[in-house]
C-alpha cells in the first residue's frame, strides 16, 4: 500500500464513509485500524461530552455571554451604590440596570 493510499484510507475510515475499497488486511493492521477507530469515537464523544457540560455549568453559574443592549451594568457594591442607582433612575428613563458584584443586597 503506498502512502497516499493509507492517507486516503485514514480519511475515508476516520470520517467514517468507510468505502471498503481499501482495507487492512493483516491482524496488526486491523488492530491498529480497530484503535484507531475506538480512539477518534471516543475523542469526538468526549469533545462533545465537554461542549455541553461547559454550556450547562456557564448557564448554572450565570456566566453565559450577555446580548442585550439599552442597559447600564454598575460593577461593585458600595454605600454610593444605591445612590447611583436612584440618579439614574430618575435621569435616564426605560433602561435596564445590572448590578454586578457578590455582596449586593
Amino acid at each position: 500500500m503506498s502512502f497516499l493510499d493509507a492517507l486516503y484510507w485514514a480519511f475515508i475510515t476516520a470520517t467514517t464513509i468507510g468505502y471498503g475499497d481499501i482495507t487492512p488486511t493483516t491482524i496488526p493492521g486491523r488492530v491498529v485500524a480497530a484503535i484507531a477507530g475506538i480512539a477518534a469515537f471516543t475523542a469526538l464523544i468526549g469533545v462533545v461530552a465537554d461542549a455541553l457540560v461547559d454550556s450547562a455549568a456557564r448557564r448554572v453559574l450565570g456566566v453565559s455571554n450577555v446580548k442585550k443592549r439599552g442597559h447600564i451594568v454598575v460593577l461593585g457594591w458600595s454605600p454610593l451604590a444605591p445612590i447611583l442607582i436612584r440618579e439614574i433612575k430618575a435621569n435616564i428613563r426605560g433602561t435596564d440596570i445590572v448590578v454586578v458584584d457578590g455582596k449586593a443586597p
